[in-house]
């Protein structure tokens, strides 16, 4: 995608709301050594407890990775004219590696090869020895494009006598992805030991255009999608060979069942494939999936109860399938006492 496309793109979003802050040093303008201007506001921020990080509108290169570590930090843009960009291979643009603060109003562009925008994961660096949690953040009003991967989500490791770590009850909503080969990943905890990544709630998030996997889930559990968009999920063939909206592995590494992961009033349009599922407790309701047209693979879901045409979206229930023209047992049935059907 250009530059020139991206940003005439961004120009017509929402209205410039540059938040209140107390601290005139932490509100940032564009201009030269972006990334390092911001990181020191950052790191401010998490030295008193906490804060918001102001953007102001315009363009900003990052020479670096925007690195979060502290908890209650919040990082916001006047609007999604607020870009921050990353020319450099392999590069990510912002770890955001704690809890209780989020990313707000601003679009992230990529300019090179493999670069992933948003990762909501510990620290790179983490050993393993503690502990590390990303829970109870909210990431909104974002414009992602050009990336590798969009967001990825993690876990830290479990650690005997300190319990499980966590990316959970996170909310990401009103977030456009295009032109990346992956939107969202609900990636193995750190060391393939650990809890998934669950009980997160994605609100009004649109997939497609030049995107190759929509929503991939190799650990997750119990995870909400509700409102989404999966548009034109059809290009090339990394991360899966096949373009994919919707991919549910059966279980995480660590053996844990991907169970229970919930996709409401969702859409889809114009996909190679609308879901390739392979747990049979994933859960959909008023979505138009095209069974008809060959766009599932795998097992049938839980549930799969509403869309708006019966020959195209079946009724899916425990033990019963029903389509526009025929109802059956998908599992063995014995009846207690005869059934009598009125002519």
């Amino acid at each position: 995608m250009f530059r020139r496309d991206f940003l005439s793109t961004v120009g017509a979003t929402t209205a410039s709301v540059i938040p209140t802050v107390t601290n005139a040093a932490d509100i940032v303008e564009p201009g030269p050594a972006a990334g390092k201007r911001i990181q020191q506001a950052i790191d401010r921020v998490e030295k008193q407890g906490g804060g918001t990080i102001a953007l102001k509108g315009g363009s900003y290169l990052l020479e670096q990775t925007l690195i979060v570590r502290g908890d209650r930090v919040r990082i916001v843009g006047e609007s999604r004219a607020t870009l921050l960009r990353a020319n450099q291979a392999g590069h990510t643009m912002i770890r955001f590696s704690g809890s209780h603060g989020g990313v707000e109003n601003m679009s992230l562009q990529g300019e090179a090869a493999d670069v992933t925008a948003l990762r909501i994961e510990p620290p790179a660096d983490h050993d393993g020895k503690q502990t590390a949690n990303q829970n109870y953040n909210r990431f909104s009003n974002l414009f992602i494009a050009g990336c590798r991967d969009a967001i990825t989500l993690q876990a830290g490791p479990t650690i005997d006598g300190q319990g499980d770590s966590g990316c959970w009850y996170n909310v990401l909503e009103t977030i456009l992805i295009i032109y990346c080969q992956r939107g969202i990943w609900l990636k193995s905890p750190v060391q393939d030991r650990g809890s998934s990544v669950n009980r997160n709630q994605f609100y009004s998030v649109r997939i497609g255009q030049f995107v190759n996997t929509g929503v991939q889930i190799d650990a997750g559990d119990t995870n909400s999608f509700v409102g989404c968009s999966f548009e034109g999920v059809n290009q090339g063939n990394k991360p899966n060979e096949t373009p994919t909206a919707i991919l549910i592995h059966k279980s995480a590494t660590t053996g844990a069942d991907n169970n229970n992961n919930t996709f409401v009033a969702n859409r889809f349009e114009g996909n190679r494939l609308d879901l390739d599922n392979r747990n049979s407790y994933s859960e959909f309701y008023g979505s138009n999936l095209a069974f008809s047209q060959d766009k599932v693979r795998g097992v049938e879901p839980l549930y799969v109860v509403g869309g708006y045409d019966p020959s195209y979206t079946p009724l899916i229930m425990p033990g019963l399938k029903v389509t526009g023209d025929s109802v059956r047992f998908t599992k063995e049935v014995h009846f207690d006492k005869p059934v009598h059907f009125a002519n």
